[in-house]
């Protein structure tokens, strides 16, 4: 399958319309193989890759989905729930931020005009006015930073997350295909199983 872009609210618009119907498409795993988990897997995904998605370490987080999946195959929905929390969080911060960025530009473009008033009572003020100039100009460089940054982090986490749904649901296609639903009666001993890779993903 394609993989789904999974960086919500994204606006279409921006994605060429040869690509659009493709990457914007809704599959998720669904099947119970993918919502299969244990104390031993849970304490893996927290030990390899719960750690830096708590610190932010979001670049550190594809090697440590590797070494998870070298012993569960692919990340189950409840992994890739926790991965879709940590990206929410980070849209949340970004929206935030833009929303200061604003602010502390609305500030700075009032008081560049109240600087250049002739008004006495007005210019008695002008070491005030400087002083909060300085502050927000210092304020909107440290968010138009911090923008950039969270923006940078949404994105690499959107593509993981688009990396290893893609990953959960071509598993489920490869045990469907290995096990597909019969068409006609067959004995138990006929029908064909996936047991070999269904035992990869519960021990």
């Amino acid at each position: 399958m394609f993989p789904t872009f999974m960086i919500y609210g994204q606006s279409q618009t921006s994605v060429m319309p040869e690509l659009r119907a493709m990457a914007f498409q809704t599959r998720t795993p669904t099947s119970e193989l993918s919502q299969q988990t244990s104390p031993e897997r849970i304490r893996s995904f927290n030990t390899h890759v719960g750690m830096y998605l708590d610190s932010g370490c979001y670049h550190l987080v594809p090697r440590a989905i590797e070494r998870h999946i070298e012993s569960y195959r692919f990340l189950n929905t409840q992994e890739l729930d926790l991965i879709k929390d940590h990206l929410i969080g980070l849209e949340d911060q970004v929206h935030d931020t833009i929303s200061y960025l604003f602010e502390a530009e609305r500030v700075v473009e009032y008081v560049k005009m109240a600087l250049g008033l002739p008004d006495p009572e007005v210019i008695t003020h002008h070491r005030i006015l400087k002083e909060q100039l300085k502050q927000a100009r210092a304020e909107r460089k440290e968010y138009m930073r911090a923008v950039k940054h969270y923006n940078r982090e949404v994105a690499r986490l959107g593509a993981i997350l688009s990396r290893e749904n893609k990953r959960t649901c071509d598993f489920e296609d490869a045990v469907a295909q290995a096990n597909p639903e019969p068409t006609s009666p067959v004995s138990e001993s006929a029908a064909p199983l996936a047991s070999d890779l269904v035992s990869l993903v519960i021990q």
